[in-house]
């Protein structure tokens, strides 16, 4: 039966509409690939503007050749800072001694472990009552791993700020007499494999959980008057307050003090004023000796400075090991304080800065990065939490990257620096030390490119490493380089510099030219 008009009009106008449907989902599926091209095209980086045949050039004769005919080792590498894409790379794959640059995979790790706004904790509190003004037991002060019980950052001129704190704040709470003992409570030891040699100096003391002045002693000597004469030594703590336990310093920096020292200040209100240091009159100058007992070196300093805040009593220090977290702190009517230090980056910017091995030590140790009673470092584990490649020559012995048995290829912290941009953007960078920064390990180094590099130095005899950025005008990071140097008859520093700087050169060279 063949169809009438009306239905030869139905029929065409289904067909119509099968057409403009067909036509409006072909539309909009080449809407969306367009779509979904313009995307990738700006998630994909475009290429470096940079010649890597220049960079090659500029590597072999800057760094390569000329330290490898005086006998060095040396490896470098150089990435695209976005995709981890590498430019440069030679003996990319040898195992080689890192140095400091180490100290950047204990960063990441307390990073990783550790929430943004943690604090390190000291606690005070005591084993008796406090009855009228006297605590009737001892006085313990319960290390947390803080780095920063001695000042804001590593090797401070004037240590005593904190603790002047709490021993003033022992005295607000009614103190004024301890029958007992100071107890410095904490863990210590020794990290794997730091040579014998190094231990009399302040970059190598012993490690523990609670520690003051980053655990050193420190000589203060000054000449004094008109013609410059009269000597006059300053030893910090003090050691009418040395606890027989505190141990022999180094011999070679044994002083004596050769005038009396100062009576106990009195008590103040003001917290301030506890914070202000002693000036030497004329020149002066400080040597830091690590002390053998760092637990009782921070319970003889506590005991000073509660002298000062007009605590008596309290006449030895001893130490001991940590209670377990799970035992109360503390009995009734007794004493409790709790000391929180700055954010968890206030304390890793300046490990990284001035390269702090006792810092480094303290905050792997707070990150947990330490198992059974060795204190094997296993922040290696970093790895596999960012997703890298794990080096199957990778050796780690400490944290802080002094040990000499420590060995990487560039290529890991190659990897780090892309990951860890990747994970943390500019808080990662704000904590890396930029060219030229005062204080830092790149003070008077690559001077003119602040705002332009941010770099971890690592530095031991022998041996030299840097790894970090080029930053474009925006301070995002373009290209990231790694360059290790052993058995460096002479230091390696200015080539490494002048190399930094010819790949900044190269950068804007060819950001010139788009």
């Amino acid at each position: 039966m063949r169809p009438n008009r009306a239905q030869l009009l139905l029929l065409l106008l289904s067909q119509s509409t099968k057409v403009v449907l067909l036509l409006a989902i072909v539309v909009a599926g080449l809407t969306g690939c367009m779509t979904s091209q313009e995307v990738t095209r700006e998630e994909i980086p475009l290429p470096l503007p940079v010649d890597v045949d220049a960079i090659a050039f500029m590597a072999d004769t800057t760094l390569i050749q000329p330290l490898e005919a005086e006998g060095a080792t040396v490896a470098a590498i150089v990435g695209d800072a976005r995709t981890g894409a590498m430019l440069y790379a030679h003996d990319e794959a040898r195992t080689m001694l890192p140095a400091s640059v180490q100290k950047l995979f204990v960063a990441a790790d307390a990073m990783l472990r550790l929430p943004t706004d943690y604090r390190f904790e000291t606690t005070i509190y005591s084993n008796g009552p406090v009855v009228n003004d006297t605590l009737f037991g001892d006085l313990i002060i319960s290390g947390g791993w803080d780095p920063s019980l001695s000042g804001a950052e590593p090797y401070s001129e004037w240590p005593w700020a904190v603790f002047d704190s709490l021993a003033h704040q022992v005295w607000t709470q009614g103190v004024r007499h301890i029958a007992g003992n100071v107890i410095a409570e904490g863990a210590a030891f020794l990290p794997g494999g730091w040579e014998v040699g190094d231990l009399e100096y302040r970059f190598a003391p012993r490690i523990a959980q609670l520690m003051w002045n980053d655990g050193s002693v420190s000589y203060a000597q000054a000449v004094s008057g008109v013609n410059s004469v009269g000597l006059k030594v300053s030893v910090s703590p003090d050691p009418v307050f040395w606890s027989a336990e505190h141990g022999e310093l180094w011999p070679m920096h044994s002083a004596r003090v050769l005038e009396p020292p100062p009576p106990p200040k009195p008590p103040v209100e003001n917290v301030e004023e506890l914070a202000q240091p002693v000036t030497l009159n004329g020149s002066w100058t400080t040597t830091m000796t690590p002390s053998p007992r760092p637990r009782v070196l921070a319970g003889d300093a506590f005991r000073e400075s509660l002298r000062r805040a007009g605590v008596s009593g309290g006449d030895s220090t001893r130490a001991v090991s940590p209670l377990p977290h799970q035992l109360p702190r503390g009995v009734p009517n007794g004493l409790k304080i709790v000391h929180q230090s700055v954010s968890l980056d206030g304390i890793l910017a300046p490990m990284l800065k001035v390269s702090s091995n006792a810092w480094a030590e303290q905050i792997a140790a707070a990150a947990g990065t330490y198992t059974r009673d060795q204190y094997q470092p296993t922040w290696p584990s970093v790895l596999d939490s960012l997703g890298m490649t794990v080096d199957p020559g990778l050796k780690v012995a400490d944290n802080c990257g002094m040990a000499r048995r420590n060995r990487m290829t560039v290529s890991t912290p190659h990897e780090l620096l892309v990951k860890a941009y990747a994970e943390w953007g500019g808080r990662w960078l704000n904590l890396l030390p930029q060219a030229d920064e005062d204080g830092s390990t790149l003070e008077g180094r690559l001077a003119g490119l602040g705002g332009r590099v941010v770099a971890k130095t690592g530095t031991l005899s022998g041996c030299r490493s840097l790894a970090g950025y080029v930053l474009d005008e925006n301070g995002r990071p373009m290209m990231d380089f790694v360059v290790f140097v052993n058995h460096a008859p002479e230091s390696p520093t200015w080539r490494m510099d002048e190399f930094v700087r010819k790949l900044v050169a190269e950068y804007d060279g060819g950001r010139a030219e788009e």
